[in-house]
């Protein structure tokens, strides 16, 4: 089942029923991409909730509460009671009879939808992995290749450029082949969570330096640009972040 934007943001509203939430769950179990749109939605939710959280509770100002007060005695029968309008008004509860054959077609689907997330999450493991806190994290092959290896290095994990941003964290770009994700991963104590991911490019057979950005997603090139301060590691920068353990 497709997970559309709109899915996504009722997911992180709770205003999913339990299948709609566990479909959501097994389709970012099963696609790194999915995820991290999903981890997007959560965060603009979070910034929202945070920039008018003072508004809500900030008293009505004098100037207005003056005017509301002086039009209440022109026409006092126009006043309305906003706690009134703000009541719901009564819902009569539908008497809803379920047979069990219903149930039964609403247990299969779940367990089908379970069982497929699963299968196809297997497919990606070792790449990307939800942490608890809701972060990809780098796994098995690909964290081994951020730790260890340099940009243009061979091997089923391929890195392309390492940046370190504004508050000095060490970035890296980066290329599953087998599972055709790309992205963006950052040092953040002993893992490397993934700050972007999108579909990667076809595999280009390089291991020359100046050709790392050319074999780059465009959409992870942008990202760098938004996130890079000064100018991409060399070689040697490489080796002495390598020796630091990517530790700023």
């Amino acid at each position: 089942m497709k997970i559309d934007d709109r899915k996504l943001i009722a997911y992180v509203d709770g205003e999913l029923d339990a299948v709609g939430r566990a479909q959501v769950e097994a389709a970012v179990a099963a696609d790194p991409v999915l995820g991290v749109r999903l981890e997007e939605h959560r965060l603009l939710r979070s910034k929202v909730a945070g920039a008018y959280a003072g508004v809500a509770q900030e008293s009505v100002p004098a100037q207005l509460m003056a005017a509301a007060q002086a039009a209440a005695k022109l026409d006092p029968d126009n006043v309305v009671k906003l706690a009134d309008r703000r009541k719901p008004p009564p819902v009569a509860k539908p008497q809803v009879k379920v047979s069990l054959p219903a149930w039964s077609s609403v247990a299969a689907t779940l367990m089908v939808g379970v069982v497929a997330g699963y299968l196809i999450s297997q497919q990606n493991a070792g790449v990307l992995a939800p942490s608890m806190d809701g972060s990809l994290v780098a796994r098995g092959g690909l964290a081994r290749a951020l730790n260890n290896n340099l940009s243009a290095s061979s091997g089923p994990a391929r890195l392309g450029l390492s940046f370190k941003t504004a508050d000095g964290r060490y970035c890296r770009t980066f290329q599953a082949d087998a599972q055709r994700i790309a992205g963006i991963a950052c040092r953040e104590g002993p893992r490397w969570i993934a700050r972007m991911t999108t579909a990667a490019p076809a595999p280009t057979k390089t291991h020359d330096y100046r050709m790392a950005a050319s074999a780059t997603a465009p959409a992870v090139l942008a990202a760098v640009d938004g996130m890079i301060e000064g100018e991409p590691l060399d070689r040697a920068g490489e080796m002495a972040a390598k020796a630091r353990r990517w530790r700023s």
